[in-house]
């Protein structure tokens, strides 16, 4: 059986391929048409029945932003390559291939069995809490390795914001976490899936003066690091989209 990676850069190469024309189909329309010919493959992230209509929404519009997100990081790699100042910012002399292949498996990627749900299965909802209060959400590790539970501090919308907010809502790209925009988080949560990085992702730096460091002393961990990858994909987003060109970064 063919890899999902496989697939995936073969499509890739395809479309580069193909000669040019005024109809010439994207890369989401190839992946789209693929979905429709092998039921194990889908670009969504799946939601479980759990999820009432009103959660489905909620989260279903977080989704979109992390796509929005990933495939905006994706593109400004692909467009100014590794020299570009932002670039060198995050990931410092990283390689862009991880980088940006990181959001092509979140924006372009097989999804097939990934599924986020709103019950708590496991307890850790009702049990776990961190300084900032109770879970908003965990991963289920070795129960269902391809699940993510959402617990209610996510809904509140002072937990989470939508990217409409972002730049305008008084608070700057790292000097607030990440996943305070839920698209962000979503983005964050994703590389704990492995069919989805590969367990290549993990936490090595948190604060923002340390990812900072981890670049400028060029650690090649740097484009491994899930807040950086989620930081840049947020500082690129308000840089580009929301409030250009200055966007909305704290002072390092």
């Amino acid at each position: 059986m063919l890899t999902a990676p496989f697939i995936l850069s073969s499509l890739v190469a395809l479309v580069a391929a193909a000669p040019f024309s005024g109809n010439k189909p994207t890369l989401a329309d190839e992946l789209k048409q693929l979905a429709k010919r092998d039921s194990s493959w889908t670009l969504d992230v799946q939601i479980h029945a759990s999820c009432s209509a009103a959660q489905n929404q909620y989260l279903r519009r977080g989704l979109d932003e992390m796509n929005l997100l990933a495939k905006h990081a994706h593109d400004k790699i692909l467009s100014l390559g590794e020299k570009d100042p932002l670039y060198v910012t995050y990931f410092g002399n990283g390689s862009s291939a991880a980088a940006s292949g990181y959001y092509a498996q979140i924006a372009f990627g097989n999804k097939f069995g990934v599924l986020l749900r709103c019950d708590d299965p496991d307890g850790n909802c009702a049990t776990q809490t961190t300084a900032a209060g109770p879970w908003a959400g965990h991963w289920r590790g070795k129960n269902a390795t391809q699940e993510t539970v959402i617990c209610p501090p996510t809904y509140n919308t002072t937990n989470r914001a939508s990217l409409r907010d972002l730049c305008w809502d008084g608070n700057k790209v790292g000097g607030i976490d990440g996943v305070h925009y839920l698209g962000a988080d979503l983005l964050h949560r994703m590389t704990h899936i492995p069919t989805v990085a590969y367990d290549h992702v993990l936490h090595y730096a948190e604060e923002y003066d340390e990812i900072l460091e981890f670049a400028h002393e060029g650690n090649p961990k740097a484009v491994y690091n899930s807040d950086t990858l989620q930081l840049y994909a947020l500082d690129a987003y308000a840089k580009d989209v929301i409030y250009p060109p200055s966007g909305c970064t704290v002072d390092a």
